[in-house]
């Protein structure tokens, strides 16, 4: 895999680096930030909307349907204690005269997102200090 770098800019924003791009990630407001841009839940949560739009896209592709249209509107809650997110909720659009009888594929074909996958399962997460 390649390295992700993740270096304070100012205050509360940090830019993000991986192989040759870059973007950055800021806490809201209410939560002591600037909001200069989206908070780590936002780009978690939306990491998950990409990955299921991908898949979608891919099957409507292998199965010869139009894949124009595709839209994912998702909302997400966070719990306190402890911190994390708690709830998201996805509403996938599909492309425009996509039959229904194939809307449980979809469902099951996300199950393969390593996003979703990832989110629903215990995660091993090693920190340690550089010397």
């Amino acid at each position: 895999m390649d390295l992700i770098s993740v270096t304070q800019e100012k205050d509360t924003k940090f830019r993000i680096q991986i192989r040759n791009h870059t973007f950055f990630s800021d806490l809201s407001l209410k939560d002591g930030g600037k909001d200069e841009a989206p908070s780590p839940a936002d780009l978690v949560v939306s990491s998950l909307g990409f990955c299921i739009a991908m898949i979608i896209q891919r099957y409507c592709e292998s199965h010869g349907f139009n894949t124009q249209g595709i839209n994912l509107s998702m909302t997400y809650l966070l719990n306190d204690d402890p911190k994390m997110i708690s709830n998201i909720t996805i509403d996938i659009a599909m492309p425009e005269n996509f039959p229904d009888n194939r809307r449980q594929a979809i469902l099951n074909s996300v199950k393969t997102c390593v996003i979703y996958n990832s989110l629903n399962k215990n995660v091993e997460i090693d920190i340690d200090f550089e010397d």
